[in-house]
């Protein structure tokens, strides 16, 4: 089978493994609104990375697709090996190894998809996600830290970035630098994502012997010259 045509088989046996498996979390990381489901559940994410719980990771599949899933994914594997030079097939590789419980081989894949696509934050922040989701403490470790601020510098406004750049920051023992760190997102954030957000910054701030945030004073109105 050609890897065109692998690619399209892989893709099509992914997307009937997510159809069946409800708890698959998709990984758009541009898209605020995948961002504010995230952040929504900001408890729950940075218990996940600061504890052990695998909370995070995909639902492994179990629905007839697994097999279908399991044995194109071997095949595109193959066919790297072979041809190594297809960022986009690292990346479909990544994510359905993924999605087959496989974390070390994801981590591994999207290393691969990096060296020969660079440049692309999207692709940053995923592949850091996906290193710390095969660590055995879920540490996001200096090589996912350097990718996830690689892709701030590359996007500024990189918001799923800036996220995970603040959990590492936590786990390193610096709470006053994710605080700071978060509050960069409240600006980019809608008023709901961003009260959850708050939430985290001022447990942050607790933890590194700083008061609340509390709400930004309001502008001073420019007084009416005299008529």
């Amino acid at each position: 089978m050609s890897l065109p045509l692998l690619l399209a088989a892989l893709l099509g046996s992914l997307v009937g493994v997510l159809v069946a498996i409800p708890l698959w979390r998709q990984r758009h990381y541009r898209s605020s609104a995948a961002l504010a489901a995230v952040l929504a559940l900001a408890c729950t994410g940075l218990y996940s990375l600061l504890g052990t719980p695998a909370a995070w990771q995909p639902a492994p599949a179990t629905d007839s697709g697994a097999q279908d899933l399991a044995d194109n994914t071997e095949r595109l594997r193959q066919a790297l090996q072979a041809d190594p030079a297809q960022a986009e097939g690292w990346v479909l590789l990544a994510r359905a190894e993924a999605l087959l419980g496989n974390g070390e081989a994801s981590a591994q894949a999207w290393q691969q998809a990096l060296h020969h696509a660079p440049g692309q934050p999207a692709l940053l922040v995923e592949a850091a996600q996906a290193r710390a989701d095969a660590h055995p403490q879920r540490q996001i470790d200096d090589t996912a830290l350097a990718w996830l601020e690689q892709a701030r510098m590359l996007d500024p406004q990189a918001q799923r970035a800036l996220w995970l750049i603040g959990i590492a920051q936590r786990q390193r023992g610096q709470p006053a630098a994710a605080a700071q760190t978060w509050q960069q997102l409240l600006a980019l954030l809608d008023a709901g994502t961003a009260a959850s957000v708050r939430e985290q910054i001022d447990i942050a701030r607790q933890q590194a012997g700083l008061p609340p945030l509390g709400e930004q004073p309001a502008a001073r109105a420019e007084p009416e010259p005299a008529p």
